[in-house]
């Protein structure tokens, strides 16, 4: 965590969920891990050159924060109510996208501070953490879709999950879910066509009572 943090920044946000958990042990170590990794480039190169990158990249010039890869609630609104070369905007309303994007970021953080973090159990403890993944993938402004690899984790927690409580209903989401993520109708990220029927029928096969947990894991990968 402390090295993710160090090079991407937003990672820094599971470090409250430890807390939250009163792991203070893990945050500490991942705070003294974090300082050296940071004290000892500075040392070397100084802070001009992190000084210059921070202005660059939230200045808009360097990061574009409306193009389709980037999957934040602040690529989504700015968007739809921003003028950008990206594409063509719903409506021009720059004030109603900032009070979207902090509405949204803030009901985020709250769903997180709400949800129950002490729960030991597996794999309901799994369940708890993969949704401060996904709100920390959403949270941060500058996030493309090629760090959705990240998002493994919460579908075999879901998988887990299913395997202990069978449950169709949420079985057909995460099939749509997993499909959408795998073959998204826009971009230049797209996979192979065929990757659509193979994902529920992984996702089915995971859902057998017959099937344990491991092999039905490694099948619906294998598919």
């Amino acid at each position: 965590m402390a090295l993710a943090t160090a090079i991407k920044l937003y990672p820094g946000w599971l470090g409250v969920y430890h807390l939250l958990r009163q792991q203070y042990r893990i945050v500490a170590s991942a705070v003294g891990v974090g300082v050296g990794l940071l004290v000892l480039p500075v040392l070397v190169h100084g802070v001009t050159p992190y000084v210059d990158f921070v202005r660059e990249m939230f200045s808009g010039r360097l990061y574009p924060h409306t193009a389709e890869f980037n999957i934040s609630v602040t690529g989504f609104f700015q968007r739809l109510l921003t003028v950008h070369r990206y594409g063509i905007a719903i409506a021009v309303q720059p004030m109603l996208a900032n009070i979207l994007i902090g509405g949204c970021s803030l009901a985020l953080v709250v769903l997180c501070l709400v949800t129950r973090t002490s729960d030991t159990r597996e794999p309901e403890r799994l369940l708890g953490y993969s949704l401060w993944i996904c709100v920390m993938l959403l949270l941060s402004p500058v996030n493309g879709y090629y760090n959705l690899v990240v998002v493994l984790l919460p579908v075999l927690a879901m998988l887990r999950w299913l395997e202990q409580h069978p449950n169709r209903r949420v079985l057909v989401w995460v099939g749509i879910a997993t499909c959408y993520a795998a073959f998204s109708p826009v971009g230049r990220g797209c996979t192979r066509p065929c990757t659509p029927a193979c994902i529920p029928v992984g996702v089915w096969c995971c859902s057998r009572r017959r099937c344990t947990g491991y092999y039905s894991i490694q099948g619906y990968w294998c598919i």
